[in-house]
């Protein structure tokens, strides 16, 4: 697995604190700055679309106030009023120069395209321009009267006269020029009554004016991308596009079919009435909804929009102002380029830094480290010298004092250890006395025994057959004392007796078929023995006929066995038992199994199961080993490995 080292891992994390510190407090910065100069180009927008939408409105209501003061000129509403006298009185021309000064006055003054005076119901009237003025008889006659100005008459006429004034949107119409217009119709009263309605036309320059800052865009606030426009219900623009201004083809190329008549067909240096706005902000603002926020504009650009609706004497409007959020935004994204910056510049000299202050403290720590690498390897002798006047001094000559302790301590425990070293051996030399005596005291008991043996065989039981045998020949002497005859047979009974006990103790002290034909079949007759005396099946496999053992081995191994067997007999509760002899190149392999309880663990390793100890020091003493196998349940496996001679 890859490892750092301190200095490594101390220079990342400083590293990572400061890119984590630098983030944070350049995204609180930013996010805070971001949201300042947002609500101040969001309170700029708005207060240049509110003062716009004012002077919209205090226009228009001029314009109305205007109309009004024609409406109550006398003669205006003496020519109105003739409408309801049959005939044409010798008065009616002169009321008609009347009125024509009147309107060539309010023309000059308020600025008025002309205006259209309705007689009364009749749907009669005129329309008076500067010089001259063209009666009609038909209002519905579309050559004389525009459809605009039909229906703001009829919206004025069959109105209540609580309405003021009656505002109809921007049309075209060749009698006014190739600039669009629009109309505001206002109530004649003669004595109270309403004796016809009086429609002044008024061109969409002035207002135009007003929503283009007269073109003075930059110098009104607007920057070199916001702009204030109008636009109708039917979307369509009301005042000029700054954009359609400075590239008015590739503004109408891009929306198309927006020419409402020849005369628009003909201007191509404006907007109005040609050029489709259906956005976000316009679609609210005929909503009626007021708000602010970041829309795309007619030209599929992201802008900063604030609008509101305008609705006046009838009229919807929507009043928008917007800006390019790359402009109004543009001290946030300096701001941004000037924090990564900063935050870079911040991060440079952090890890400068944090190199530094690296090195500083990884130089003790490296020493530190050096100390333990040779004290590890056994150098005591090493020692540290820190002057850096701080805790790692302190820990350099707690180590120098450790590394003294240790060498003392070493060599007391060095000393230690010679001794134990001695001590062990001599130990293991008592050890090695005790098993010699051990192995002496086994072969001088086995001597013993088998002097014992010779000696009941060769003396005693030679006197004990003598003695049967005299006995026999006195038994066959004449006479007929059947007294003495009876006797004799009790007493030879005795005698085969003794020498039946003579020969089985003889065999137990010293089985003489071990030292005349060898371990097999002296594990052949024990097998047999054991079979008859205890009644448990006994089996004996060998795969050899002859196995040549130096007398102590053989002893051991037939000891081991007859320790074996007893044992299967007083505790196993078994009633079989299996004794296998393997001659192998790797040596001899004595193994007996029973089928009886097994032994637990911590009865092998009693260390008062004198039976299983007697039976490891018997192979120990012969060079060879001992293994015990045996599980509850499942019998017991006694393995005596030796080697050849």
């Amino acid at each position: 697995m890859f490892r750092l080292k301190y200095k490594t891992k101390f220079l990342f994390a400083f590293i990572a604190f400061g890119i984590i510190l630098v983030c944070l407090t350049g995204w609180i910065t930013y996010t805070n700055v971001y949201d300042t100069l947002e609500n101040a180009s969001i309170h700029r927008l708005t207060a240049l679309r509110e003062i716009r939408k004012k002077q919209v409105e205090d226009y228009l209501t001029n314009c109305v106030n205007q109309l009004m003061t024609v409406g109550e000129d006398a003669s205006v509403q003496q020519y109105a009023a003739i409408s309801t006298t049959s005939g044409k009185p010798a008065s009616f021309q002169s009321l008609g120069d009347k009125s024509q000064n009147a309107f060539e006055k309010y023309t000059r003054r308020f600025g008025f395209k002309g205006f259209y005076l309705f007689k009364g119901n009749s749907g009669t009237g005129a329309l008076f321009l500067q010089s001259r003025q063209y009666p009609f008889k038909n209002m519905f006659d579309t050559v004389s009267v525009p459809r605009s100005v039909i229906q703001a008459y009829e919206r004025m006429n069959n109105a209540e006269i609580t309405i003021p004034a009656c505002l109809s949107d921007f049309f075209f119409w060749p009698s006014f020029g190739t600039r669009p217009v629009a109309c505001i119709a206002y109530p004649v009263m003669l004595d109270g009554k309403k004796v016809g309605v009086v429609v002044g036309i008024i061109e969409s320059e002035i207002i135009n004016n007003i929503m283009t800052s007269e073109k003075n865009w930059e110098e009104q606030g607007f920057g070199a991308t916001g702009e204030t426009y109008l636009v109708g219900s039917d979307y369509l623009m009301r005042s000029d596009s700054r954009f359609f201004l400075h590239d008015g083809t590739k503004q109408a190329q891009g929306n198309p079919g927006q020419e409402r008549s020849p005369a628009a067909m003909a201007q191509k240096n404006n907007s109005v009435l040609k050029r489709a706005v259906k956005t976000v902000a316009t679609s609210e603002a005929l909503k009626g909804i007021t708000n602010t926020g970041l829309i795309q504009d007619y030209r599929g650009e992201e802008v900063l929009s604030s609008y509101t609706p305008l609705r006046l004497y009838g009229l919807q409007w929507a009043v928008v102002a917007e800006i390019d959020t790359r402009e109004a935004f543009s001290s946030v994204y300096a701001l941004r380029e000037s924090l990564i910056m900063i935050s870079v510049l911040m991060l440079l000299l952090g890890a400068v830094i944090a190199i530094i202050i690296s090195r500083i403290i990884a130089k003790p720590i490296n020493t530190l480290i050096a100390a333990a690498d040779n004290y590890a390897k056994g150098n005591l002798a090493f020692r540290t010298h820190l002057n850096s006047k701080d805790e790692f001094e302190v820990l350099g000559k707690t180590m120098n004092v450790m590394a003294v302790n240790l060498e003392e301590h070493s060599a007391l425990l060095k000393k230690e250890i010679a001794v134990r070293a001695k001590a062990e051996g001599e130990v293991l030399q008592q050890q090695q006395r005790l098993r010699d005596l051990s192995s002496h005291l086994q072969s001088s008991r086995e001597e013993e025994r088998k002097g014992i043996a010779r000696e009941i065989h060769d003396e005693l039981g030679q006197l004990l057959n003598t003695l049967k045998i005299k006995i026999i020949l006195l038994r066959d002497e004449p006479g007929d004392n059947s007294g003495s005859k009876k006797l004799f047979t009790e007493t030879i009974t005795l005698l085969d007796s003794i020498i039946q006990s003579v020969k089985r103790i003889i065999t137990n002290l010293r089985p003489q078929l071990l030292d005349d034909l060898g371990l097999i079949a002296a594990i052949e007759w024990q097998a047999r023995e054991f079979q008859n005396t205890t009644h448990i099946e006994t089996r004996f496999n060998t795969n050899t006929d002859e196995i040549v053992l130096n007398n102590t081995t053989s002893i051991s191994a037939f000891r081991i066995l007859q320790e074996a067997l007893t044992n299967i007999s007083r505790h196993a509760h078994a009633n079989k038992a299996v004794i296998n002899l393997t001659d192998s190149e790797g040596g001899i392999l004595l193994a007996i199994s029973d089928n009886g309880i097994g032994l637990k663990q911590k009865q092998i390793e009693n260390p008062r199961s004198f039976g299983i100890i007697g039976m490891k020091e018997r192979a120990l003493y012969c060079g060879g080993e001992l293994q015990i196998e045996s599980k509850e349940k499942q019998g017991t496996t006694i393995i005596l490995k030796l080697k050849k001679d």
